[in-house]
């Protein structure tokens, strides 16, 4: 009965730190966002659709991201923004290791972009469409936080949840083998 109780209890605070890990996700959806965590978040962008490469370029008043379908042909250019606290575009939050290199995407080593964003700030973050391709969809991009004390907590209490789920099954099974085998003899 012990073992059910801790691992409904840790199976409880492991799903309370996967929604602690939920703050970290910045989602560019044109809307204004807080953030929960301080720190870098970087960039995962989804929807590359048939494009193989991709550029990232950091202006002054914007990050242009460009794809190709292959290492000539571009497919669609975009700009995100990124504002602060009212403050348009701000170039000093973003930084891109992989910067104005078209980049293969399925092998690319880094991230094309990290923010260093502060903690319970709103930020604005746009993505304009300048030129698209009309047979492929546009990309999407989310910037990611998981900060590490809180991914390991959620890590660490799933096992313990699993754990002790794992024993009391096995304690069960074997009480009631040792009560039918105390039974038959």
């Amino acid at each position: 009965m012990v073992l059910i109780v801790v691992s409904v209890i840790a199976s409880v605070i492991a799903f309370n730190q996967t929604k602690r890990l939920e703050y970290g996700y910045l989602y560019v959806n044109n809307e204004p966002k807080t953030t929960v965590y301080e720190g870098e978040y970087v960039a995962i962008i989804g929807q590359t659709g048939v494009a193989s490469y991709i550029e990232v370029s950091l202006l002054d008043e914007y990050v242009e991201i460009i794809t190709y379908r292959d290492n000539y042909v571009m497919l669609d250019r975009y700009h995100l923004q990124i504002s602060y606290d009212g403050i348009n575009h701000e170039k000093a939050l973003v930084k891109s290791l992989m910067e104005n290199e078209k980049v293969l995407i399925d092998e690319m080593s880094e991230y094309l972009v990290i923010l260093d964003l502060k903690k319970n700030h709103v930020y604005h973050m746009m993505l304009e469409v300048i030129d698209d391709d009309p047979f492929t969809d546009d990309i999407d991009i989310v910037f990611v936080n998981l900060p590490e004390h809180v991914y390991n907590l959620k890590t660490l209490m799933e096992g313990i949840a699993v754990t002790t789920l794992v024993f009391t099954v096995i304690s069960s099974i074997t009480i009631v083998t040792i009560i039918i085998l105390k039974k038959d003899s």
